[in-house]
């Protein structure tokens, strides 16, 4: 990992990449921020023809049950968006700590120059595969 905001040591970045799963499966105000950017997309999963389509359906789904039954319509991007995870975590960790480091805090806006810098080191942090 070519981390550049967050302290090298193997166990920051450990902590840090548990942390940003944690804030991707939780879907907390920096994951939602990150993915807004289109940082899911430099993951290797990120990319195909439907993602769009399947995005949409993902957002459409506001109750338990149609959440449910639309992980069931798509078994396959599921299972795909499950095994994303990991991936995740080491990018939202670089994200967070880029934004931090540039003095942002969690509930303010967020200026461009501090987004597009933090979504720059996110998407490098680990192969971008945009």
């Amino acid at each position: 990992m070519q981390t550049e905001a967050q302290r090298g040591d193997p166990l920051s970045v450990a902590l840090g990449s548990v942390r940003g799963i944690l804030s991707d499966l939780t879907n907390d105000e920096l994951a939602r921020l990150w993915k807004r950017g289109g940082g899911e997309m430099a993951q290797p999963l990120g990319i195909d023809r439907r993602f769009a389509a399947e995005a949409i359906d993902e957002i459409l789904a506001q109750t338990p049950k149609a959440r449910v039954l639309n992980w069931m319509h798509h078994p396959i991007d599921t299972l795909r968006g499950a095994l994303s995870v990991p991936e995740a975590g080491p990018r939202l960790a670089e994200f967070r700590a880029e934004l931090r480091r540039s003095g942002w805090t969690p509930g303010r806006p967020v200026t461009f120059e501090q987004y597009v810098r933090a979504q720059f080191k996110a998407q490098n942090v680990t192969v971008d595969f945009r």
